[in-house]
């Protein structure tokens, strides 16, 4: 389809960025492989593998069976997986000019934006889980006195113990002095 080296490595980084697409599909709909195999009538599931991973091609007269088992209508699967077959005819029948002149440039830009995305709502959930997680320490340390603090009442460290020790670290054991000598040892 295309001759040229670049546009050959855009074909090929579209197929792949087709195939998560794919596998995303086939994981939201709640199938493996092997159970998307037997739905599509293929005898190996490693084609769905070899599908997923850009190193092959969905023919098009299997394209209603694939949109049905991954619970998409036939024309939104058709439009997406031109995205990544054919860019220039989807560019020709969607108006997306950037996917002729740059093949790969509109997927990867979509899936980027989508990656961007996912990313800042990673981030605003580690946050959130951050903090909650901090709050629950204080609520906890208020809750139960450290050991030690009673004894003290109530007054110096906060988590129990002797200065400079970790929580948890046994008492050092006091030397007592021998019956012939010193503390020393003499």
């Amino acid at each position: 389809m295309y001759t040229n080296q670049r546009q050959t490595q855009d074909t090929k980084e579209l197929r792949r960025i087709g195939g998560r697409w794919l596998k995303e599909r086939r994981e939201s709909a709640g199938l493996s492989q092997r159970q998307l195999a037997e739905i599509l009538g293929v005898e190996y599931y490693t084609f769905i593998s070899q599908i997923e991973t850009g190193h092959g091609r969905i023919p098009p007269d299997r394209y209603e069976t694939w949109a049905n088992a991954i619970g998409l209508s036939l024309s939104d699967f058709v439009r997406e997986i031109l995205r990544y077959y054919d860019p220039v005819t989807f560019a020709i029948l969607f108006g997306d000019a950037s996917a002729s002149t740059g093949m790969a440039g509109s997927a990867l830009s979509t899936e980027n934006r989508q990656l961007r995305e996912q990313v800042r709502e990673l981030h605003r959930l580690l946050g959130k889980k951050t903090m909650e997680l901090e709050q629950a320490r204080d609520r906890l340390s208020l809750a139960s006195p450290a050991p030690g603090d009673a004894a003290e009442g109530g007054r110096g460290r906060r988590r129990g113990g002797r200065a400079g020790a970790r929580q948890g670290d046994p008492e050092p054991a006091t030397a007592a002095p021998s019956a012939g000598g010193n503390a020393a040892g003499d």
